[in-house]
């Protein structure tokens, strides 16, 4: 028997109320004025034009912020901003992917410049620095020195758009668009940096979620994967995305679809099932991260702000 309708009207525990709003109190400070003239400004950050993505994860339940931290800000601008919260915690290896990352930015213009991510360990927030990579951009060389042998041919057209720098952990992960991947395609670009992806990891979260069988490509019109390496340049993860409207279609759906898959794996949506009742938010990304030592895990990211979560968790019941 379904178990829907319970993990859609189970309340939250305090500890996710508490770990959000650690978050969105972090992502409040960090957040400066709008530019003269930009204070209503939307932000490149989500397609509804809200600053601040929240990310749910599972099977683990945990919670992750990516922040545009100055909507309306010139690119240049808010890297510089993304970069002075950042840089002193940077490795040396760190600082100097920035500058050039910096460097392409001033030669082949940019998009937004810089984002910051925020994420909790041992309730501390550390910041993630995502840095924009400019269509035309000398990446490739760059990219296949760090990962230590070229790209494959499964990356199909895959381009390099976006960077992140772990400042804790010394890590890099480097962020592709793609073509439309096939499950063999997961295989062969996990194998590449060493992540042996299972077979039916991937395509067997995309046809729960989807209803359909997975033959040939996965069915979304948009995604990407990205690779992460630790500071020792060891492969630390795979990871592959879809845009939530390109795999799920409207907000309504993705909701529905991502409740029934949680209920069917016994993942905890409570959090995610309070704050995307009513009309939902905008659903952003999907995606599923491989890893060498611990099982997949799962994600959804919605838009949002930092009010809207400090709202949300000031409530005893947990409705925003």
């Amino acid at each position: 028997m379904s178990t829907l309708a319970q993990t859609a009207d189970r309340a939250p525990e305090r500890s996710h109320h508490a770990a959000i709003r650690t978050l969105a109190l972090a992502a409040q400070t960090v957040m400066t004025a709008s530019p003269k003239g930009a204070a209503d400004a939307d932000s490149r950050m989500t397609p509804s034009g809200q600053p601040a993505e929240l990310a749910f994860l599972w099977p683990r339940p945990d919670y992750r912020i990516s922040l545009d931290p100055c909507p309306g800000a010139a690119p240049g601008q808010r890297l510089a901003h993304c970069a002075e919260a950042t840089l002193s915690l940077l490795s040396t290896a760190q600082a100097a992917t920035l500058d050039r990352i910096t460097g392409w930015q001033a030669n082949y213009g940019a998009r937004f410049g810089a984002w910051l991510g925020l994420r909790l360990r041992q309730g501390r927030v550390a910041y993630k620095l995502y840095l924009d990579v400019p269509a035309g951009a000398p990446w490739a060389d760059w990219e296949e020195e760090l990962a230590g042998t070229a790209q494959v041919r499964s990356s199909r057209n895959a381009i390099a758009t976006m960077v992140g720098l772990d400042p804790e952990t010394g890590g890099t992960e480097v962020y592709f668009s793609a073509g439309r991947l096939h499950p063999d395609d997961i295989c062969a670009l996990a194998g590449r940096i060493g992540i042996e992806a299972p077979g039916t990891g991937v395509p067997s979260l995309v046809q729960d979620l989807t209803g359909r069988s997975i033959r040939f490509a996965l069915p979304s019109f948009d995604m990407g994967f990205s690779n992460s390496w630790a500071e020792d340049r060891t492969a630390r993860a795979f990871t592959w995305y879809s845009t939530a409207v390109g795999l799920l279609g409207p907000d309504q759906r993705a909701r529905s679809a991502l409740l029934r898959v949680g209920a069917k794996r016994g993942w905890d949506m409570s959090a995610y099932s309070a704050l995307t009742t009513g009309s939902p938010p905008r659903h952003v990304l999907i995606g599923a991260a491989l890893t060498a030592s611990a099982p997949p895990a799962f994600t959804a990211t919605i838009a949002t702000t930092p009010e809207v979560l400090l709202r949300w968790t000031s409530c005893p019941g947990g409705a925003a």
